[in-house]
């Protein structure tokens, strides 16, 4: 048996048509929406992309959960991610149902919190009105080496 992982997305890779450049990610995938606790969604310095790092008390993250992933598809994700990055596992709590789903991430280590993050939150809204239609076009062009 193909083991199978599930991933709770919360910055770029909500976006649909991120997913599918990143994955390539072409059959309907399942996914609900979910949110995060104990965590602080942050903007990454010069980037427009964000970070999630340990923080109590912080707002629930919001996000996306895709299921069924494979070695494949983590392995393109991993090549997305920037290296600060580490993929840990959580545990979300999807929104239909409240229940809890435990879920890799890529979080950003306590120890490189002041180096990478700012203090300003990221959101999906802004990011989308602002940033998705010239990211993506970047993206089409090749990563552009951050998630």
């Amino acid at each position: 048996m193909i083991p199978s992982f599930t991933l709770f997305a919360y910055g770029t890779l909500v976006f649909p048509e991120i997913w599918r450049r990143v994955t390539g990610d072409t059959e309907a995938r399942r996914s609900e929406s979910a949110t995060l606790d104990g965590f602080a969604r942050l903007r990454v310095r010069d980037a427009l992309f964000p970070g999630i790092v340990a923080q109590k008390p912080a707002p629930p993250v919001s996000g996306v959960v895709y299921f069924d992933l494979d070695e494949d598809l983590l392995t393109r994700l991993d090549a997305y991610e920037d290296s600060f990055y580490e993929r840990v596992t959580v545990e979300a709590i999807l929104d239909d149902s409240g229940e809890p789903v435990s879920c890799q991430t890529y979080i950003v280590p306590a120890y490189l919190r002041a180096k990478v993050l700012t203090d300003e939150p990221w959101t999906s809204e802004e990011f989308e009105a602002l940033h998705l239609e010239d990211f993506s076009r970047r993206l089409r062009a090749g990563f552009p080496g951050n998630g």
